[in-house]
């Protein structure tokens, strides 16, 4: 995954086999925590959907320290990933190997996803 600063993304995953990776309010709490701590400040947030069985963040780069925000995605999803696993009792991973980082190249397709990620609760999609 490339990122290049003063960009937006959109960063996204799914869980293994849509299996339901948030189950109750305190999880989604905890997902955010560990996004303020491990990515906010590095990046701004423009829209935001957690789901169930998956996630998208629609993000503009702030920091010209990409490696440090792409390391970051990857150190709050195994954190998350260590905490539910410890809670629940599970085993395995729970997202799928790669999160998407897709780059936002015009302003046309920055809105249609804006609206997209905030629609995504209310029409179930993925």
């Amino acid at each position: 995954m490339e990122i290049y600063p003063q960009q937006y993304y959109h960063i996204y995953n799914r869980s293994n086999n849509k299996e339901i990776v948030c189950n109750y309010e305190e999880n989604y709490e905890f997902f955010l925590r560990k996004y303020q701590k491990y990515i906010s400040g590095k990046v701004e947030t423009l829209a935001y959907c957690l789901m169930p069985t998956h996630f998208h963040f629609l993000v503009f780069i702030q920091s010209a320290e990409t490696t440090v925000v792409k390391n970051n995605i990857g150190i709050l999803l195994s954190s998350y990933t260590k905490a539910i696993k410890s809670r629940y009792k599970r085993h395995g991973s729970l997202f799928q190997f790669h999160t998407k980082v897709k780059l936002i190249e015009s302003d046309n397709y920055l809105l249609t996803l804006a609206a997209y990620i905030h629609q995504n609760p209310i029409r179930g999609q993925d």
